[in-house]
C-alpha cells in the first residue's frame, strides 16, 4: 500500500518536472523570437524551434534559393540575414493556427481569402496568406528602399520595378 502511494507521487512529481521543463522551454522559445504561445501546443513550438534552427544553418545560397523559389525578384542590397528574417516569418505563419494566421492577416491588412470548404481548401487559404503576407513584408522593406511600393499599392508593378 505505502509503495503504491509512493509511486503515485512519484509519477505526480515526473509530471510537475515535466511542465516545468516544458514551461522553461516556451520561455526560452519566446525570448528567441518564437510565438510558441501562438502554437497551440508545446509540440508545435518544438517543432517551430528545430526549424528556427535549421533556417540558421543554412548556407547564403541556400537562402537565396529560397528566396527565388518564393517568386521573389533578385535584388542588389538584400543580405542574407534579411532572407534569413523572412524565412522565420514564413515559417511562423505556416506553423501558426488557422485562427491566429488570419489574426496576423488583419493586424498586417492582408485580405483574407474566402471560402471554409474542406481540408484542401483551408491549406489553400493557409498557403494564399502565407503569401500575401510575404509580400507585404517585401512591400514595406521596398518602400523603404525608395521604390515607393506604397504608392503604387501593385505588387507586381513593384516587382517589376526591383527586378
Amino acid at each position: 500500500e505505502h509503495l503504491a502511494a509512493a509511486q503515485r507521487l512519484s509519477g505526480a512529481d515526473d509530471e510537475i518536472a515535466q511542465r516545468m521543463l516544458e514551461s522553461a522551454r516556451l520561455r526560452q522559445w519566446e525570448a528567441k523570437g518564437i510565438p510558441a504561445s501562438r502554437l497551440g501546443n508545446f509540440w508545435d513550438a518544438e517543432r517551430l524551434a528545430v526549424q528556427y534552427d535549421h533556417v540558421d544553418e543554412m548556407s547564403p545560397s541556400e537562402l537565396q534559393q529560397w528566396y527565388a523559389q518564393a517568386g521573389m525578384p533578385e535584388e542588389t542590397g538584400l543580405e542574407d540575414k534579411d532572407i534569413c528574417t523572412l524565412l522565420k516569418l514564413v515559417t511562423v505563419w505556416q506553423a501558426l493556427p488557422l485562427a491566429e494566421l488570419r489574426s496576423e492577416c488583419e493586424k498586417s491588412g492582408v485580405p483574407i481569402p474566402g471560402g471554409r470548404g474542406g481540408f484542401g481548401d483551408i491549406e489553400k487559404q493557409r498557403q494564399r496568406m502565407t503569401k500575401q503576407l510575404l509580400l507585404q513584408e517585401r512591400m514595406i522593406a521596398w518602400d523603404a528602399k525608395g521604390f515607393q511600393a506604397n504608392r503604387i499599392g501593385d505588387v507586381y508593378t513593384v516587382l517589376r520595378l526591383v527586378e
